[in-house]
């Protein structure tokens, strides 16, 4: 018999950065086309 180990909530061990990644992603997608728009 395989002994179990306790899951861990996925979130517990990710910094603030590492879970909001993608939120992180979609902020500096949305600035590069603006910077790409203002400055051509």
């Amino acid at each position: 018999m395989a002994s179990q180990t306790p899951a861990r909530q996925p979130s517990s061990g990710l910094s603030f950065l590492d879970r909001y990644l993608p939120i992180w992603i979609l902020i500096a997608m949305a600035l590069g086309l603006g910077l790409g728009h203002m400055l051509p």
